[in-house]
């Protein structure tokens, strides 16, 4: 089940229903943290060191942030990312994990990956 589906409004339609299709095959409910940012949000979240960029890809509505809406282990992150990789390959839909990148932006995964919220589309 998606939890605060509304904050979904203005995101990428493919990526909203890659997204939507992940909660009817995840087994936990998914949260949605934050789709569309707005400049000054996404200001902020630079400033305290949340957010590596100002060229978001939630500033046009091509990412989105899903949690369990319980706990910030990388562990708990598991189901969602199955779920969300599984619905993005039935709707052939391509997509990035933040869990995929490294510091430095290149997406290559391993130990050094973050951003496990973080989802996005890819043109």
């Amino acid at each position: 089940m998606i939890k605060y589906g509304d904050r979904l409004n203005g995101v990428n339609p493919r990526l909203q229903q890659v997204v939507q299709l992940a909660a009817t095959l995840c087994p936990i409910d998914i949260y949605v943290i934050e789709g569309v940012r707005t400049i000054e949000r996404q200001r902020e979240l630079v400033a305290a060191g949340k957010s590596k960029t100002m060229n978001s890809r939630h500033l046009n509505g091509g990412a989105v942030d899903l949690w369990d809406g319980k706990s910030w282990e990388r562990e708990k992150f598991m189901p969602i990312r199955r779920a969300m990789l599984d619905a993005a390959d039935r709707l052939k839909v391509n997509i990035t994990h933040g869990a995929d990148w490294n510091r430095n932006g290149v997406i290559e995964g391993g130990r050094d990956s973050w951003d496990y919220p973080h989802w996005q589309i890819e043109p």
